[in-house]
């Protein structure tokens, strides 16, 4: 496996709050409802305190076989009156016991509704999160989709929400029982200060044990999220390339190195659960220990207790077995913001590694090609020290049809991206009419471009939702089956069962090569946009075909500036203008005939295809 050579961040657990609660206000994640739900049940903690104090003087009255003291209680002066004949020793010990059950009664209520903000809270920031990692991923510019793995993407839209919210919901449970554990450490310094004084000492000397157990589980997770992205990158690699993996009876290869992933998976994820484990058993051996302790200096400290303080030292020990999940919830805390900051560290950091791929937009309008395409200068490369495209210059008529030649590699495609803005180019280095290209909107831009490419790009869905991607509902039957003519591709849909509302499958994958080249074609021509776009569109139809869709193109495209890139130079012979690009630089440019008269390097590739 794959291993990760980023450097281990330390975090207390303040630091991770604050690292979480900074990547929240950063997604835009109101935490309202967590704030109502912390509120909720830091008022079923004090009304727990009532209750506490209504148990003490239950015991009081059960030991002491006398309730007199109810009379006096500001809680029962009131109701006593109203209520005749409830002056009996049983009549307030029953009132007593209806007190303590109507308190109980209250506080699970509140905590429900404590519980049920806290789960609304865990689902609207599940949402929210999701949402912001969607729009950064549509953010990012195509290198950062070229050099990083979906399957990697995918895991991270997949399991961090899940991973960052849950802790919510865990935060707000820890913070309650923090809450209660403030309370109940009220009353035993009520109850008995020196006792009290004695468990702050010696529990929080059990809680070092923990933390380590805790900074491992950090360095643990950190390597089993790590594994679980190459367990996901490697399904999505063989499922999405299973043809692939069938030409080259790789089936029985591909299930080994499964099984390896996936144990090393399963190991990791086996190792962070044997530490998560060990935290209960040592937590309960450990108070378990201390409550001994509590009792021997319990034993030495007050060797004769009065009958009237029993009821009072049995709440006292009753309040240290409650607090138990207090003194946990410490430690679960750190664990809840270690499992939390982990996934959110690893998309901050991948958000920060690929800022510099993000397209940034200008905030002018473009309107439509009115005199040209300038390339001026231009410089691009993919990756450090390997240049594409070198000093690259030309111009482009508005209305005409202009087409790029050369060898595979040359930078052609390159040229079509940077247009379309996939790339960032250099500064003024393109420009329309004029303008910098930088300085539109990449919204206005691409409204007045259609394109087509040799790798048709097609959703898992119908037809005609493939085709009228992108047109917001403004495409009408007869626009539809009118593009399907031109592309030819009308016989062919409207002899499938469902016609228009069949689906292609993955990517495409219920139609042929020139089947989905077709829907291209066509879904750029109902575009019908000022720029047409065509890298390699019609590669995969034969000669027929492609003379016919040539001509309904050429129709199509009249009047409009359009750029072609094709190897067959028969879909070529009618342009404007012919630029030969060869090793990322502009070697020749001119009409057909004028290039194949120079014969040069143009005249070089015609005779390789035996076309004259």
């Amino acid at each position: 496996m794959q291993k990760e050579n980023i450097p281990e961040k330390k975090y207390s657990a303040f630091q991770s709050a604050v690292e979480l609660f900074r990547f929240l206000k950063l997604t835009g994640i109101k935490l309202n409802n967590l704030y109502i739900s912390v509120f909720l049940a830091f008022f079923a903690v004090m009304i727990n305190v009532v209750a506490i104090q209504l148990l003490i003087g239950l015991l009081r009255g059960v030991i002491s076989h006398n309730f007199g003291f109810v009379r006096h209680a500001p809680l029962f002066r009131n109701i006593i009156r109203v209520i005749p004949g409830a002056t009996g020793d049983s009549s307030l010990f029953f009132l007593l016991i209806v007190a303590l059950l109507s308190v109980s009664l209250t506080r699970g209520f509140l905590n429900y509704l404590a519980s049920l903000y806290s789960s609304r809270q865990a689902k609207q920031a599940k949402m929210r999160l999701r949402i912001f990692i969607f729009d950064r991923y549509l953010a990012f510019g195509k290198l950062s989709f070229d050099r990083l793995s979906i399957g990697r993407l995918n895991s991270i839209m997949a399991k961090l929400p899940d991973s960052v919210t849950s802790q919510l919901t865990t935060i707000q449970r820890i913070l309650s029982q923090i809450f209660a554990l403030v309370a109940y450490f009220a009353i035993m310094l009520k109850i008995s200060w020196k006792l009290t004084a004695l468990i702050l000492l010696i529990f929080p000397a059990f809680v070092i044990p923990l933390e380590m157990i805790t900074d491992k589980i950090r360095a643990v997770l950190k390597s089993h999220i790590h594994s679980q992205e190459i367990f996901d990158k490697k399904i999505f690699n063989v499922l999405s390339s299973i043809s692939l993996v069938k030409a080259h009876s790789m089936e029985d290869e591909e299930k080994k190195r499964f099984a390896q992933e996936s144990s090393e998976e399963i190991n990791l994820e086996f190792k962070l659960d044997r530490m998560q484990l060990l935290i209960s058993p040592t937590q309960e051996v450990m108070i378990f220990t201390a409550f001994l302790v509590l009792i021997v200096a319990f034993r030495f400290m007050f060797p004769t207790v009065s009958g009237a303080d029993v009821a009072k030292y049995f709440v006292f020990f009753y309040l240290v077995r409650l607090s138990l999940p207090g003194f946990y919830a410490i430690n679960q805390f750190r664990v809840a913001l270690a499992r939390a900051s982990v996934p959110v560290n690893r998309l901050v950091d991948l958000l920060k590694e690929e800022k510099e791929s993000t397209i940034i937009g200008g905030d002018k309008e473009f309107q439509g090609l009115k005199k040209d395409i300038v390339f001026d200068n231009l410089r691009f490369s993919y990756r450090l020290n390997r240049e594409v495209l070198n000093n690259i210059s030309f111009r482009l008529e508005a209305g005409k049809t202009t087409a790029l030649v050369g060898p595979t590699g040359a930078g052609k495609t390159t040229l079509l991206s940077l247009l379309l803005r996939f790339y960032d180019c250099p500064e003024k280095s393109i420009f329309l009419d004029g303008t910098d290209i930088r300085e539109f909107t990449l919204k206005s831009i691409m409204s007045r471009i259609a394109y087509a490419s040799q790798e048709s790009l097609l959703f898992n869905d119908t037809l005609r939702a493939n085709l009228t991607y992108g047109l917001n509902g403004s495409v009408t039957e007869d626009m539809l089956n009118d593009a399907a003519k031109k592309a030819r591709l009308y016989d062919f849909v409207h002899n499938l069962p469902e016609k228009w509302d069949t689906n292609v499958g993955d990517r495409g994958v219920r139609l042929s090569g020139g089947e989905k080249q077709r829907v291209s074609i066509a879904r750029a021509l109902l575009k019908n946009s000022d720029i047409f776009l065509l890298d390699e569109a019609t590669s995969a139809l034969d000669s027929k075909t492609e003379s016919l869709i040539r001509e309904a193109i050429r129709e199509a495209a009249k009047d409009k500036t359009t750029i072609i890139i094709a190897h067959r130079f028969s879909t070529i012979k009618h342009a404007d203008n012919i630029i030969v690009v060869d090793e990322g630089r502009v070697i020749e440019q001119g009409t057909f005939n004028e290039l194949f008269d120079k014969k040069g390097k143009f005249w070089e590739y015609c005779r390789e295809q035996m076309f004259f």
